[in-house]
């Protein structure tokens, strides 16, 4: 198939150029592979009887917390509903908690749903203004698909990453791909967003951009760079919001290290494209590496003492995105 690079919309990319000599690289430079790399990665679980996929619950005396709970994967799924002026495909795979005898259980799950649903709602359930001109000017079909992973669950903290593909009107050349994470406290219900557990400043950003050269080689170099980046992970670069939201994020991997990403998700005013984007960046950092900007949150106190529990059980019936899965006809042209 055709491999096209990944543009910002056509709309802003004048005036990002003019805003940031090099935003062109740095949005171009992760070609359409990484698109189709995200799809196969989602592809469906093999559902399996539910003792087999427990894994260890470390019930520790001297830890306190959530020891036996699970986390569910289930599916949102919408093929043709006929109550649109165009098409919708919808497949949104997110994470519902079973804590038992806690209150938390109720508005982890609600942020959990919220989160896998940002965009579909943006783009299609509950449109603005600005996005429902969008619509009558450019949908003819509106196609989601979200997987979700749990790399990470101790007996205090979750984290949770999505992953997402998404057409704004046509799956083939305007199909957008973003991330996304959710790291909550188990036992209290608090949210965790990244600078609520790392300071945010020029020598942060550095360090992120080292760890990115590992993935994406010397697009992230100059100081220019290094300003751009600060804007875009503290929000405030006053000048993208009225194209793009900046969503820093970061999830816990298995090891406890962490994987740190900034996502740019387009709004109407960069959305319509004549090729495909990912405008997702991400590195991986260990916890040793970040010490020095850790924040007094209480997080760290938990992160410290975690250990594994619980157990990730997959959706039963994990269906394929008939638009945007890995061997949809989408990726043929």
């Amino acid at each position: 198939m055709k491999n096209p690079s990944i543009t910002p919309g056509c709309t802003g990319a004048a005036f990002i150029m003019r805003k940031a000599r090099r935003l062109k690289r740095l949005l171009t430079a992760v070609s359409l592979c990484t698109l189709l790399t995200a799809a196969a990665v989602c592809r469906p679980v093999q559902a399996q009887p539910a003792e087999t996929l427990k894994q260890p619950v470390h019930n520790l005396l001297e830890n306190k917390g959530c020891q036996e709970y699970s986390i569910q994967k289930e599916q949102y799924l919408v093929e043709y509903s006929d109550t649109y002026d165009y098409w919708d495909v919808l497949t949104i795979e997110y994470p519902r908690l079973e804590i038992p005898a806690t209150a938390v259980q109720e508005t982890l799950n609600a942020a959990l749903y919220d989160m896998a649903m940002d965009r579909v709602n943006y783009w299609h359930l509950n449109p603005d203004a600005d996005v429902r001109a969008f619509q009558e000017e450019y949908f003819s079909v509106y196609a989601d698909d979200v997987r979700c992973d749990i790399p990470f669950h101790s007996q205090f903290l979750a984290s949770v990453h999505f992953r997402e593909l998404y057409a704004t009107g046509y799956p083939i050349y305007m199909v957008k791909y973003t991330e996304r994470a959710l790291n909550m406290d188990l036992s209290d219900g608090q949210i965790y967003a990244l600078p609520d557990i790392f300071r945010i400043d020029a020598a942060f950003i550095d360090l992120w951009m080292q760890a990115a050269a590992a993935r994406y080689g010397d697009i992230f170099t100059s100081e220019e760079d290094t300003d751009i980046l600060l804007g875009w992970f503290t929000n405030t670069d006053t000048e993208l919001k009225d194209y793009y939201i900046c969503r820093p994020f970061f999830y816990l991997t298995e090891e406890k290290d962490f994987v740190i990403g900034i996502s740019l998700d387009p709004l109407t005013t960069a959305a319509v494209t004549s090729e495909n984007q990912n405008n997702t960046f991400s590195a991986w950092l260990s916890a040793a590496e970040l010490e020095p900007f850790r924040t007094d949150s209480g997080f760290w106190e938990k992160y410290g003492r975690s250990v594994p529990a619980g157990y990730v059980v997959p959706c039963e019936t994990l269906y394929n995105n008939i638009w945007l899965g890995k061997e949809a006809s989408a990726w043929s042209f």
